[in-house]
Parts: C-alpha cells; structure tokens; sequence
C-alpha cells in the first residue's frame, strides 16, 4: 500500500491521586518484529514513530476497552506449521527459532513553524524491507545448496491456538547469509 495510517495512543497513570493521561497523536508503525522461538511464548514487537503528544486529566475515551482474554500462544507447542517451497521443514533441518523483521523506514520532518505543537511537522515513508531469520540443524545441505546456488524459494508459517491463528507468508525469498558449524565432540 502507500498510505500512511496513524492512530492516537493515550496511556495513563492510574496510581497519581489525579490521573495524568498522555496522549500521543500521529503515531505511525516504523518496524515490527515477530519472533517464534523453541520453549518461549510468541513475541511481537513494534515501534512507532509519532508527530505530537499533549497531557491532560481526563481521558479521551471514558470507557476503555477492557483487557484481552485470549489465551497466550507458544513458540514450542503452537506453531503449526513452517514450511519452505510448499514442503514442511522437518529433520534433520530442524529449525530453532523464526524471526521475520519488517521495517517501514519512516524518518521524521522537523521543522519550525508558527504553531506551537512539538514534535515533527510530517513524516516520509521510505521502502518497505522485510528480513527473516531462521536459524536451522545443519542436518543435511538442502538450504545451504540453496544458499549457494542463489535459488529463490518462498517460507510460511502459522501459529494457531483456539480456533484463532497468524499466517506469516513470505513468497520469494533468497538466502544471503548462512554459516554451517562443525561444533564439538557430542
């Protein structure tokens, strides 16, 4: 897509005898990282730049969404399925952690004004990079061949727990980084 979406994140500190509520405006998504690692919960990770904040207060919402209940989903036990072009990734090729890392490369305009807002006057959108990293057992030289050969291929993956799941799909994908280990006795 090439539009900019941004949102109005507003925390607030409960314990203070008056809540302070800080509002942040223009906030747009620079980066997202989503890893799956062996025996850890599923982590996501987002950044955001914004364009203002401003403290009050009172809330600008008198009824805030409640917390959400849905279960938490394991790296270990949820992930269904990750596959490398359209085949399973299984052994001796086990792999030990999938990250895919996305980056909108915002960058800040600053500028002076007449206004009195604080923070940056626009924000520019840059290229849309998407790395991943998936290191795997050096079973057999399946990917290292691809590796090597500079052969497209394409990944997914998807975490599911009850009834609710993320698909990650990335469909041309080529190895540029890679390094088989000889480690130690055992």
């Amino acid at each position: 897509g090439v539009d900019m979406k941004s949102l109005t994140f507003e925390r607030g500190f409960m314990g203070q005898t008056v809540p302070t509520y800080i509002a942040q405006r223009g906030m747009v998504a620079g980066e997202g990282t989503f890893n799956f690692t062996t025996e850890d919960k599923a982590k996501y990770l987002f950044t955001f730049s914004g364009m203002s904040g401003a403290s009050s207060a009172t809330s600008l919402d008198a009824s805030p969404d409640a917390a959400t209940t849905n279960a938490v989903m394991a790296a270990a036990v949820n992930v269904g399925r990750i596959a490398e072009n359209g085949a399973c990734i299984a052994g001796p090729n086990f792999i030990q952690s999938f990250q895919i890392s996305v980056n909108n490369n915002i960058r800040m305009k600053n500028g002076l004004d007449c206004g009195e807002d604080v923070g940056p006057k626009d924000m520019g959108m840059g290229s849309f990079d998407v790395t991943f990293n998936a290191p795997t057992y050096f079973g057999s030289d399946a990917l290292l061949s691809k590796l090597f050969a500079g052969t497209p291929t394409n990944l997914n993956t998807r975490i599911a727990k009850n009834f609710q799941a993320i698909i990650f799909a990335l469909p041309r994908v080529t190895f540029t980084d890679g390094s088989p280990s000889a480690g130690a006795k055992n």
